[in-house]
């Protein structure tokens, strides 16, 4: 994602940033493809969802007149990374796997959140945010972490894996 934004700041016409910015969506759509009709690879079907949805995001930001600086969009490419996250997950498994989950839920929470900041709906900067309420997110996050425990320890539930998941550790189920 650096280097794709990156050339936001190097100088040049217009008629380059253009192409670039047509050609990101189009090798991802391409990645997508192999990946569907060849390869059945997560990594390149991952990677081909990412460069498409940053591609599309880049296409529909340069489309307005003023544009949205880089620094308040970058938090934009953690939630793309999740939703990529999601589909890889839907693509290899069929259905939503918590190897896939887990880190795709941090990422669109935290990309979220850090929109948020980025955009001023938060009026305070991220910093002082966090510096203030740091002791807070740590006992939610533990909390959440005691949660899942215990909900694992009553007979029956398989959170956050179902029978499946559980009984093969080699397609990247959670132990």
């Amino acid at each position: 994602m650096g280097i794709f934004f990156a050339f936001q700041f190097v100088g040049g016409d217009d008629v380059e940033l253009r192409f670039l910015s047509a050609a990101i969506p189009v090798a991802g759509a391409a990645l997508v493809y192999v990946a569907l009709a060849f390869r059945h690879n997560a990594f390149v079907f991952f990677s081909g969802i990412y460069l498409f949805l940053v591609g599309v995001l880049w296409l529909v930001v340069s489309a307005f007149p003023g544009g949205i600086s880089v620094i308040r969009l970058w938090p934009a490419g953690l939630v793309l990374c999740a939703v990529s996250l999601f589909l890889t997950s839907l693509f290899r498994y069929r259905r939503l796997r918590c190897v896939y989950a887990f880190p795709g839920a941090f990422l669109f929470a935290f990309g979220g959140v850090c929109l948020l900041f980025s955009f001023d709906v938060v009026k305070i900067p991220f910093v002082n945010f966090m510096s203030r309420w740091w002791p807070l997110m740590l006992i939610v996050f533990g909390g959440i972490l005691v949660s899942i425990f215990l909900y694992q320890q009553t007979p029956g539930n398989k959170f956050p894996y179902d029978g499946g998941e559980a009984d093969s550790e080699q397609d990247g189920a959670c132990s």
